[in-house]
């Protein structure tokens, strides 16, 4: 029952974010990171956001996007700019970003994208390896109906199911 309400929460949040969207412009410059399905930061963006931190010359501002409240903290007090997925500023930046950095899917980040923006995915798989489904950390359900139906009704890109 609880995942029915997460996901009906979801699905509204879904089609306020695709409204605001249109009255929201890029900021150029402006990047936004995810990783782990934006649970923890880990794999290639953690090692990016390292990278980035020590040769950024361009101006260029990285912001980690995350869907874990209490992680965003421990990000913060390590310097690097972080906010919660699903607050105002959350949402803010990453309708506002030019570019998307993702460590495997657009859940890294949020389901629904700027037409305008670039995403950029770092993982390193093959066309056989699982990505997604072999993880074991978050297990992430393999009938996500309302992703889909988001994407269907509402996204900017077809869905591509790993």
């Amino acid at each position: 029952m609880v995942h029915i309400i997460e996901d009906i929460k979801k699905f509204f949040f879904a089609i306020i974010y695709n409204i605001v969207k249109h009255y929201i412009s890029i900021s150029k410059n402006k990047w936004v990171i995810g990783s782990d399905g934006g649970n923890y930061l880990s794999g290639n963006s953690k090692y990016f956001i390292k990278y980035f931190y020590q040769v950024n010359k361009n101006n260029v501002r990285l912001i980690f996007i995350s869907k874990n409240k209490l992680f965003i903290n421990k990000i913060n007090s390590n310097g690097i700019e972080a906010y919660y997925n699903y607050s105002l500023k959350g949402l803010y930046h990453v309708l506002s970003a030019e570019v998307y950095l993702l460590s495997t899917t657009l859940l890294d980040i949020n389901f629904i994208n700027h037409k305008k923006t670039r995403i950029v995915n770092l993982w390193h798989g093959m066309p056989i390896k699982k990505v997604v489904y072999d993880n074991t950390r978050n297990q992430i359900p393999i009938n996500v109906w309302y992703l889909k139906l988001v994407h269907i009704l509402l996204g900017n890109h077809t869905w591509e199911d790993v």
